[in-house]
């Protein structure tokens, strides 16, 4: 290009980026200060919305206090003796009010409440509810929301129950609290005073408890908020709204925040409400509060578009004129040796070219790897293996079309660029891509090939300005997110995925300093013997990662990182000592025996001091035979021999060897012919409603009455629902584990249920 042609260029464009940058600065400048005062002034209208919300929710609970602390003085001070004349006034006084039921507690927590149609419910024991034991101190209480049981059907459905608060006031007898006046009111109170309409209806309100726990919600709540039981729950609400809001919760302060729901914003603010540490959040969409300046904004948005058009203009133009400078560049050969297409530097110059001229043509960035690839070279020859990649090069090139691109990144893994439609299209063509060379490979090799690819849709993320290279090692990313599963697989990047995989990098690379600093903490997971009575058999060790920086990690999120990097083997021996030095202190200290079960991992396993580790931390700390159980999964079993050898040996070395997730996978009833295993644990694959649910009971009963007649014990996990109790204790099932009796705990927390459930039938929840 002649220099003057290039200088007028130059100055050309230089004009027109200082004219746009000055039009696009204004206008921003202008909009911006457009929305922040009346953001402000709307933001503030929400803070009176919600403090009108308080104001008629502390009249209305501080006057039902009221009422009963004059019940309460007049009971203290008219010497009543028996139970009798204590209900006969009650009854009397809950006639004129709006309680449901009224009821005097003794010093245990136990009362007799009085309906207001004349029942007498005998013997409601209060004295595991919190507000009961704020009354006993000396407070007038209130507790959360839950549903009412008290003379209603066990079977009752969800739209017909009733949601009832409990009020408590301390009654007093010579200085001394003899009891608690117990009031019981319908939420439906609290629920009419927060469906007050927000902004012309267009918001609602709801009443948090500060530990986050919903204490009443408006009928009129979005699903993020309708759908969730705690406010952790929330979707849409990121991790730092969510320890903004707990901070100034834990200040008693008020505040604002936001979230999204279906794409769409939504405001909102909180206030303590007077009561206990309840808290009302009032929240409006965003796009509502913007109404009254849309049209305003909607103007200058248009010249910041008329501005963006200059720019794309002038753009596009020094692009074209890049283009053709580049020509000659783009005539050298850049071509992978082996198998004669584009190599990855060739690609990210085409991809940049046709992204340049897409003119609306969706594109999608795509990265695929065949599985196993080391193993097919082992097993066929190197020879095999390069004629597999030429193969599938030359399926790629018919593939992608005329108008898509592709190269080889190295090794069996390809990239490519092509043109798509819809997301239903592209999976399409990786099935049609995968069937084509699954039939070919299984003909010459008898090996069946298989393929992880990953998609990123270029143009669907926010970040619309990133560059072939960073698409490429996006796709990769989706690739991997789906590599280790069974079969030929395809996923989607998304911003959950790059997320993941930072946090992943992040996670791997702090698991020693966590393990140094005892970040790793034990929690435990009752196991009830439904056989005998539901009483607690032992529990099942868990691990669970409490960061100091990123507070509770749920396991799901570290464990296969360890297992990858082999940290998990460090992670296993850490815990296992862990619960050995809580049990033998727990049995020294008289407490009874009982089974605790720890989970084993593939690596683990395969140590050479395996078996001597595991039982000189068990004599270390004078644990008895048979009351520590080891979890081994079906995916550990690589050799039979070696690990029949393996348990035999744990076995009599004083340990219970179970097999752990059974009917996870492709389960072999060889498992439990040939092993020899003490326990069989039925995976909770085996209890998610299925499409027939009496072929699902035939196989679980068979599999167990199987087990019986081996004795081998079964332990069901993941069990959720009373009705599952029930199927599992008429078919045999020995013991249950799941959310039904009871969540993972700390173990303070599993001490205190062995005290409280010793000899005693275990509740469900």
């Amino acid at each position: 290009m002649p220099e003057k042609e290039t200088n007028q260029f130059r100055r050309t464009y230089i004009a027109a980026g200082i004219i746009c940058l000055c039009f696009m600065i204004f206008s921003l400048l202008f909009v911006f200060r457009m929305m922040k005062q009346n953001e402000s002034e709307n933001m503030e209208y929400l803070y009176d919305a919600a403090d009108q919300n308080r104001v008629t929710l502390m009249k209305q609970i501080t006057g039902d206090l009221q009422t009963l602390d004059a019940v309460s003085i007049c009971i203290s001070e008219s010497g009543m003796g028996s139970d009798d004349e204590i209900r006969t006034v009650l009854k009397k006084i809950n006639d004129n009010n709006t309680f449901i039921r009224m009821g005097l507690t003794d010093r245990e927590g136990k009362l007799d409440l009085v309906d207001v149609g004349g029942d007498v419910f005998r013997g409601v024991d209060v004295s595991f509810r919190e507000f009961y034991h704020r009354a006993m101190s000396g407070q007038d209480a209130i507790s959360g929301t839950f549903r009412d049981t008290l003379g209603r059907p066990e079977n009752e459905k969800e739209e017909d129950a009733v949601y009832i608060n409990y009020y408590g006031v301390p009654v007093e007898k010579d200085g001394d609290i003899i009891g608690v006046l117990c009031a019981v009111n319908s939420s439906r109170m609290m629920r009419e005073i927060i469906d007050t309409p927000v902004l012309n209806g267009r918001g609602f309100s709801a009443v948090i408890s500060s530990d986050g726990d919903f204490v009443v919600r408006s009928v009129h709540s979005d699903a993020a908020f309708m759908e969730a039981g705690r406010l952790s729950e929330v979707k849409g609400l990121d991790e730092a709204e969510r320890e903004g809001i707990i901070r100034q919760m834990e200040k008693g302060a008020s505040g604002r925040f936001e979230y999204r729901i279906n794409g769409r914003t939504q405001k909102g603010v909180f206030i303590p409400a007077g009561v206990d540490d309840w808290y009302i959040f009032s929240m409006v969409p965003e796009l509502a509060l913007r109404h009254r300046y849309s049209q305003t904004a909607l103007g200058t948005f248009m010249i910041i578009a008329a501005a963006c058009l200059i720019f794309l203009f002038l753009l596009r133009r020094q692009n074209h004129i890049m283009t053709r400078s580049r020509e000659v560049l783009l005539k050298l050969a850049y071509e992978d040796p082996l198998t004669g297409c584009r190599n990855l530097a060739r690609f990210v110059m085409d991809a940049e070219d046709v992204l340049r001229k897409a003119n609306g043509t969706h594109y999608a960035v795509w990265y695929c790897d065949l599985k196993k690839f080391k193993y097919f070279n082992d097993v066929f020859g190197y020879e095999a293996g390069d004629r597999l990649l030429i193969f599938l090069a030359d399926i790629l090139d018919h593939g992608v079309g005329k108008d898509g691109l592709f190269c080889r990144v190295g090794a069996d893994n390809f990239a490519g660029l092509m043109p798509y439609e819809d997301r239903e299209g592209l999976y399409r063509w990786f099935q049609e891509l995968q069937r084509r060379l699954s039939e070919e490979s299984i003909g010459a090799n008898r090996l069946r090939a298989e393929l992880s690819m990953g998609f990123y849709c270029v143009g669907e993320s926010e970040d619309r300005t990133i560059s072939v290279n960073d698409m490429v090692n996006r796709a990769n990313m989706a690739q991997k997110s789906v590599k280790q599963g069974q079969g030929s697989r395809c996923a989607f990047f998304s911003s959950e995925i790059l997320q993941r995989t930072l946090k992943e990098a992040e996670l791997e690379t702090n698991g020693d300093q966590a393990l140094a600093n005892g970040e790793f903490v034990v929690y435990m997971q009752p196991k009830v013997d439904i056989q005998h009575g539901d009483r607690l058999d032992g529990a099942e060790a868990l691990v669970r990662w409490n960061s100091r920086e990123k507070g509770l990690i749920p396991p799901g999120e570290f464990i296969p990182i360890f297992e990858r990097t082999g940290f998990i083997v460090k992670l296993d021996r850490y815990i296992f000592e862990q619960v050995c030095r809580w049990f033998g202190g727990w049995l020294a200290e008289g407490g009874p025996r009982i089974n605790v079960a720890v989970n084993v991992s593939r690596l683990g396993m395969l140590q050479h001091d395996f078996v001597e580790y595991y039982w000189s931390v068990k004599e270390r700390f004078g644990i008895p035979d048979l009351c520590l159980e080891l979890e081994f999964t079906e995916s550990m079993i690589v050799d039979d021999e070696m690990f029949k050898d393996t348990v035999t040996s744990m076995r009599e070395k004083g340990f219970v060897c179970s097999m752990d997730d059974f009917g996870s996978g492709y389960s072999s009833l060889n498992l439990l012919k040939n092993l020899p295993i003490d326990v069989l644990k039925l995976d909770v694959l085996f209890f998610r409603e299925g499409t027939d649910v009496y072929r699902e009971r035939v196989v679980i009963s068979q599999v167990i009455a199987m087990a019986r007649k081996l004795q081998i014990k079964t332990i069901a996990e993941g069990v959720e629902a009373e009705e599952q109790v029930r199927f599992l204790r008429s078919v045999g099932c020995d013991v249950v584990q799941g959310f039904v009796f009871a969540r993972p705990m700390p173990l303070e927390a599993f001490e205190k249920l062995l005290y409280r459930t010793e000899g005693k039938e275990f509740k469900v929840k």
